[in-house]
């Protein structure tokens, strides 16, 4: 018997708050998901915002290579393959319930039997969560069934209930956020049988967070802020202060995110992996998980991770990361790759933005760029990275797919009331 899958994905979720390295978040719902089942401890997005990372889960391609670079103006290429479309071929039924940039504008719905989008208003403490409580309930008496749910609760304005708005439950509203959302996944996880279904709780990207008082202030002069911290530069220390969110950089509070995998009989109980590993990786092994390794389509960059629960070592592997954020020019988005060690950055569109390389064993806050240090990592690392756009160039045409003017104008307005834009 083929096994269902929930795919949880929550937006903004910082894998360190995720885990109890930072802050105050109180989440036994979590504890209890990696108790039952593998944490991939150094899991890291491909992007500091949402569309691109989405893309790249239910692809298994860079978004170099599947099309959608940031969240305005790009969309899936046509000739690339999803998750849903290959685990519907196999007779799984498939729904995605999702919010914020996810719009169908993007591609994203193709292979989904239902799509379903939600707007801003639309949360879980307002209906959602008892919506989705039903529909696992009463929408899926047989399997197997592709489920993929994309919470905005973290996202800024956080959303919390009264019951957690305590010092507790954390001391900023981002980790008060998570304690209410955790508590509110418990109850969604007790309808699911575990038995017979693969739970994946995943983010998209990390996000910086500050004190309520700073949380109150900065999103009312956004603009203005960002207007001052790019001009100091995002980053230098007073810079990057001002900067409140997510997607303009690729620091390691916006890359690293969380991943669990709950599987009976093919995720180990209480593991922790910790090699390095992509969201490119996840539709590889969501299909090995089920037994459909055979239907892995040739044109992917991840690998599947079940190969790691036997003790292989991706200790050599480098992954791409990005910060193209919609309100940055495109010359000055950044790109590159980041190793065990290293992170190596440069402005993709050939803007003014200095070259960046970060030591994280010596610097893990990358306050330090070493570039003029190491001049022989750079030159490795940027050998590698120009490579790596090369083969994805190959993989599909290059040319990357632009959304129409109705398109781009419907999604801009959608952005501009999510306080994108």
């Amino acid at each position: 018997m083929k096994k269902n899958i929930l795919f949880l994905l929550i937006d903004c979720l910082r894998a360190d708050v995720a885990y109890g390295e930072k802050g105050q978040a109180q989440t036994p719902t979590l504890s209890s998901l990696r108790k039952r089942g593998t944490t991939f401890s150094n899991a890291i997005s491909v992007a500091s915002n949402t569309s691109p990372s989405v893309a790249s889960m239910l692809t298994g391609l860079y978004p170099y290579a599947h099309g959608i670079r940031s969240l305005l103006g790009y969309k899936l290429h046509p000739d690339c393959v999803t998750l849903a479309e290959l685990l519907k071929r196999q007779g799984y039924k498939t729904c995605a319930m999702v919010s914020g940039p996810l719009t169908e504008e993007m591609g994203l719905n193709r292979g989904f039997d239902r799509y379903q989008w939600r707007s801003g208003n639309s949360h879980f403490y307002n209906g959602f969560g008892d919506e989705l409580v039903t529909f696992i309930r009463e929408r899926f008496p047989d399997g197997p069934w592709f489920l993929f749910v994309h919470f905005f609760e973290l996202h800024v304005p956080r959303r919390v209930t009264e019951r957690f708005r305590s010092s507790y439950y954390g001391k900023a509203p981002y980790e008060q956020s998570l304690s209410c959302l955790d508590w509110h996944l418990g109850e969604v996880l007790k309808e699911v049988d575990m038995e017979n279904t693969m739970v994946i709780l995943h983010a998209d990207h990390g996000e910086k967070y500050l004190s309520r008082f700073w949380e109150n202030i900065i999103p009312r002069y956004k603009k203005q802020f960002m207007r001052i911290g790019w001009r100091l530069g995002p980053e230098s220390r007073l810079g990057r202060s001002l900067w409140l969110g997510h997607s303009y950089h690729c620091y390691d509070f916006l890359m690293r995110v969380p991943l669990i995998i709950a599987g009976k009989g093919i995720f180990p109980e209480d593991r922790t992996i910790t090699s390095m590993v992509s969201q490119i990786d996840i539709l590889p092994t969501i299909l090995d998980a089920v037994g459909q390794r055979e239907d892995m389509p040739g044109k992917i960059e991840g690998k599947s991770l079940i190969p790691l629960l036997s003790g292989e070592d991706y200790t050599d592997r480098h992954c791409y990361v990005q910060a193209c954020d919609p309100e940055i020019p495109e010359t000055e988005w950044l790109a590159g790759l980041r190793t065990t060690r290293w992170k190596y950055l440069i402005p993709l569109n050939g803007g003014k933005r200095n070259p960046m390389l970060y030591d994280l064993q010596n610097d893990p806050y990358e306050t330090r760029n070493v570039i003029d240090n190491n001049p022989r990592v750079v030159e490795e690392l940027q050998k590698e990275f120009a490579e790596m756009i090369t083969r994805g160039a190959q993989l599909y045409s290059p040319d990357r797919i632009r959304m129409s003017d109705d398109e781009k104008e419907k999604v801009g307005s959608l952005l501009k009331e999510l306080g994108y834009l």
